[in-house]
């Protein structure tokens, strides 16, 4: 599954953004997904736009494995006026 463009997903409530946001601790079952440097910074707090191909495959990977809540495509007031 490839997320389209505009999608957004928001990591769980029970996802954990650990080791200076170089890793994730959450999903069913409970994993730490260590994030490569370009991926840290594809990651905006808690919240990632699917915007082009990578960002794509990152939120695939999140989606698949339970950190994230899928949030289909918000208007930027949702997401409290982030752009």
């Amino acid at each position: 599954m490839t997320l389209p463009s505009g999608s957004v997903v928001v990591l769980d409530r029970h996802a954990r953004v650990v080791d200076g946001g170089r890793a994730l601790l959450g999903g069913h079952p409970t994993r730490l997904l260590r994030l490569t440097p370009r991926a840290q910074r594809l990651l905006t707090g808690r919240v990632l736009r699917v915007r082009d191909r990578a960002r794509a495959v990152l939120a695939d990977l999140l989606v698949a494995t339970g950190r994230v809540d899928f949030r289909g495509r918000l208007s930027t007031a949702a997401l409290g006026g982030a752009a």
